[in-house]
């Protein structure tokens, strides 16, 4: 039961993970429409004015936007690529994790095959575990 618990919990986090990764997306999606209406808009004034001498300060700006552009592309790529990292993380951790309770289960199996009561198993668990919890300390 608790096996299936944490596997419910992990498929959840990997959810949350890809609901933040569409999220992040549409907004950078919405953002780059927002700089290319606003690029768009500053040319067709350009155009219509057709100043002289404000040519250069408007390709300026344009290159600063084209700039902000491809640093947003950038990032949006840099983005996916960290959440298929996060996804690949978690599917690691819960892959792992399955295999140590099998190996758990197996010892426990050849510990009840050798006679060993299940007193006895408790009591080497509950040791294992104040261990652990000590040896975590030591590495502090």
């Amino acid at each position: 039961m608790d096996r299936l618990w944490r596997s419910i919990e992990a498929n959840a986090k990997v959810e949350h993970v890809g609901e933040e990764a569409e999220s992040f997306r549409g907004s950078l999606d919405k953002y780059q429409m927002r700089q290319q209406q606003g690029i768009q808009q500053i040319q067709e004034r350009e155009q219509l004015l057709g100043r002289a001498n404000g040519d250069s300060h408007i390709l300026k700006v344009v290159d600063e936007e084209a700039q902000a552009m491809a640093s947003v592309r950038n990032s949006s790529r840099l983005l996916e690529d960290t959440s298929c990292n996060g996804i690949a993380i978690l599917s690691n951790y819960s892959s792992q994790r399955d295999h140590l309770k099998r190996a758990q289960r197996k010892a426990l199996d050849v510990l009840n095959t050798l006679g060993l009561s299940s007193s006895l198993l408790r009591l080497i668990e509950r040791r294992n575990r104040v261990a652990s919890g000590s040896s975590m300390e030591e590495w502090r």
